[in-house]
């Protein structure tokens, strides 16, 4: 008996195999792979279809957490709090910038924050806390949110006006 498919990519692609084809030649005859017409046009639609300003286009995941950190305007030692049960992305993200990735315990039921553990990792240096959602569940951002603005380190006045934030 062969597995349940949780995704398929091929049905997926075959259903839209011509616009994808297209696609990817009108890129390969403009050559621009990076910083291209076809991003800039995708990064102009969804920045109008979500209602904000400016949207970057990034090559992967990491370069997301990084950009998005970095705009945070973060001092190196300063500690991002992380699940301990999450990608390697996000701890690289957060070390490739000289910050200090303080892993926090997860619930054994959901993998997602345990939020009394958020709590007890709290110290003078933490700055940011990064919750992951996974498989479907969202972690407790209410929790997340009384939590920073109890202990008062919500970023309000280190983010750089220049980029919106």
């Amino acid at each position: 008996m062969d597995g349940i498919e949780m995704v398929n990519l091929k049905a997926q692609y075959n259903r839209l195999k011509p616009e994808i084809d297209a696609a990817i030649q009108g890129v390969c005859q403009e050559g621009a792979f990076i910083r291209g017409l076809q991003v800039s046009q995708f990064e102009t639609n969804l920045a109008q279809k979500i209602g904000v300003k400016h949207v970057i286009g990034v090559a992967n995941g990491t370069d997301a957490l990084q950009i998005a950190l970095m705009a945070l305007d973060l001092e190196p030692g300063d500690e991002i709090l992380i699940p301990a049960f999450a990608y390697a992305a996000l701890p690289e993200a957060v070390q490739l910038l000289g910050l200090k990735p303080v892993f926090v315990d997860v619930r054994e039921n959901d993998f997602l924050l345990d939020i009394s553990d958020v709590e007890n990792k709290i110290t003078n240096r933490t700055r940011v806390i990064a919750p992951v959602h996974l498989f479907g569940l969202t972690a407790e951002m209410d929790a997340l949110v009384d939590i920073a603005r109890k202990t008062r380190f919500i970023h309000t006045r280190r983010c750089r006006p220049e980029h919106g934030l």
